[in-house]
């Protein structure tokens, strides 16, 4: 993948979540939270969570950029794509806005779903190149 395309994509991707964390959204005040912890319900201080989001996020744009493969870009994509909203939430609210709640389960958002699905699809991805 040409690195002017994957620019390109990242610009598009960051300016949809953007403007997703400004779109007015109506939602049960009951299952709206803002979650200031970090990974795993971790309590820690959200200055030190933006410091480490901000981080990973520039390295994973690296590892993007250095990709060659459409299955790792579209992992990194995913994972840029969930850590930018968990980013600009806690920049401009404070906190991670969870708002779906499924039974047992802690409540999230749809940026913890594209992150946990990027690790799924990397970590495949290398299981399966290493089984080779």
């Amino acid at each position: 993948m040409r690195t002017g395309s994957l620019i390109l994509i990242l610009i598009f991707e960051v300016a949809v979540v953007a403007l997703l964390q400004l779109v007015p959204v109506n939602i049960n005040a009951e299952l709206l939270k803002i979650n200031s912890k970090f990974i795993f319900g971790v309590t820690g201080s959200n200055d030190i969570a933006i410091v480490i989001l901000l981080l990973v996020l520039v390295f994973l744009i690296y590892l993007t950029a250095k990709s060659k493969k459409f299955i790792l870009t579209l992992a990194d994509a995913l994972l840029i794509a969930g850590i930018c909203s968990n980013l600009l939430d806690r920049v401009f609210r404070g906190g991670a806005t969870d708002y779906i709640s499924i039974g047992r389960l802690p409540t999230f958002n749809i940026a913890d779903i594209f992150i946990v699905v990027g690790i799924i699809v990397l970590g495949t991805s290398y299981i399966l190149k290493a089984e080779k």
